[in-house]
Formats: C-alpha cells, sequence, structure tokens
C-alpha cells in the first residue's frame, strides 16, 4: 500500500476573539474584525415555577456589526451550570421569538399550571405547557418562525405524546438557534 504525501491545507487560518464580560475599555482594544462577543442574557430562575410571560432577551442581531464580526448566547439555559434532575415541581419552556415592534429577540415563558413537587407527574406537567405554547407559535409563525422544535410541541400536544424531559430542554435550544439562523437571514 503507497503513503499518500501530506500537504499543507490551502487555506488561511484565522483568528477570533471570543469575548465575555469585558468592559469597554478592554473591548476597545480588540480589533473589531476579529472580534465575537458571547452574551448571556437569560433570565434564569432558582425555579421552573418562577418564571412567567416575556421578557427582553437581546438586540444583537441588529447591533453586532458596530462592534465586531459575530456575537453568540448561551440560547435559553444560561451560562449557569445548574446540576440537578429529579421530579421537576415545574415544567417550563422557554421559545425566543423576534418582537415585530422593534425587531428585539425576547423569550416567552410557557410554566405548566401545577407548580409543586408532591403533585402531577411530570407527563401531566409537560403536557399543560405544551397546550399554552403549541396554539400561540402556530398562531404567531412569523415571530417565532417554523422548525422541527417547534412542530415536535405542536404535535406531542396534538397526540397527547410525551417525549421525558430531556426533550423539553432540547427542542427550546434548537428552537433558538433555528429562530437567530432565520432572524439572520432575513427569513423571520
Amino acid at each position: 500500500m503507497s503513503e499518500i504525501p501530506l500537504r499543507p491545507l490551502s487555506h488561511t487560518r484565522r483568528t477570533f476573539n471570543v469575548l465575555n464580560k469585558t468592559s469597554a475599555s478592554q473591548r476597545a482594544l480588540f480589533p473589531k474584525p476579529k472580534a465575537v462577543d458571547i452574551f448571556d442574557r437569560f433570565n434564569k430562575q432558582d425555579r421552573n415555577a418562577d418564571y412567567s410571560g416575556v421578557e427582553l432577551f437581546g438586540e444583537h442581531h441588529k447591533t453586532y456589526k458596530a462592534n465586531g464580526i459575530g456575537f453568540g448566547d448561551y440560547t435559553v439555559i444560561s451560562s449557569v451550570l445548574a446540576p440537578g434532575g429529579g421530579k421537576p415541581a415545574a415544567v417550563a419552556i422557554h421559545a425566543t421569538f423576534k418582537n415585530p415592534k422593534d425587531s428585539n429577540i425576547r423569550v416567552e415563558h410557557f410554566v405548566s399550571d401545577e407548580t409543586s413537587i408532591y403533585t402531577g407527574p411530570a407527563e401531566s406537567k409537560y403536557k399543560e405547557a405544551i397546550a399554552k405554547i403549541a396554539p400561540v407559535v402556530t398562531r404567531r409563525k412569523t415571530e417565532f418562525g417554523a422548525n422541527e422544535a417547534l412542530k415536535a410541541y405542536v404535535s406531542d400536544h396534538k397526540t397527547g405524546e410525551f417525549p421525558r424531559s430531556a426533550k423539553n430542554k432540547e427542542h427550546p435550544i434548537f428552537h433558538h438557534i433555528a429562530l437567530m439562523h432565520d432572524v439572520l437571514q432575513g427569513v423571520v
């Protein structure tokens, strides 16, 4: 068997500065063409039952070009690690959307009615939460977009399926990434 000669790659290597929690004076030291700002805009609560309503998530999709080449965030999970597990007191679904009034990204929280750890299984709490999100994302597609994560919630609501808690953590992350892609592409 003959050896294939190794050749150097023909592309140019690029280096970026990923910045998180930098002051304005520190930020000014980095060249804009190589700067990517990372933000944690999720307002993390101690308990799922503490989430409610709609909150501002960010506007970096509109402003990042003034500061650098890109931006990032921690989606709807926050940069703060929260170990845990077990039986949830409440099920919360966090869905980001583009507000039609100001084009900012907001997060809407859909929380089960049952919020006690001592009552109701996770399955019934999940069904309460998807009963809230399914009609909203169906009615407001121009704000929430349309992607597989949202389709899964609508499908689970229609069929009564319970995909387990892990999928409920994956779907909002997938949705946020898909939404931001669509926002940057001008689809939403």
